[in-house]
This record gives C-alpha cells, structure tokens and sequence, in this order.
C-alpha cells in the first residue's frame, strides 16, 4: 500500500491518507533497518507527514 500511496502523490493524485499510509510505511522500514537507512527512512516519513508520532520518536532516540 505505501507504494501505491507514493505513486499518487507523485502524480499529483493523492487521496486523503495517502501520506499517512506511506509514512507508516517508511517508519516501519526504519524500524527493521540499520544506521544511515534508518535515518533517511524517517526523514522521509517525516517529509510526508511532519508530526508522524512513531518516526518522530524514533528519530529522537536514534539521535540520542
């Protein structure tokens, strides 16, 4: 679903929980990476939802 998701934002076609939908998929890939990719899987759920809660508090905690 989450890249379905990213397909239509993309395109300019998103529907209203498109970016949540890929956001908790990006903060989900981060939970199950390492290092930088964990980083850069946040900054992007971040980029599609700003206040997403769990990426948020895993960004926090992997910058500790």
């Amino acid at each position: 679903m989450g890249t379905a998701s990213m397909r239509r934002i993309d395109a300019g076609n998103e529907a209203a929980d498109d970016r949540k939908i890929a956001a908790d998929a990006f903060h989900r890939l981060a939970q199950f990476s390492e290092g930088e990719a964990t980083l850069q899987y946040l900054d992007t759920a971040l980029d599609l939802v700003p206040g997403h809660e769990g990426s948020l508090e895993m960004y926090a905690a992997t910058c500790e």
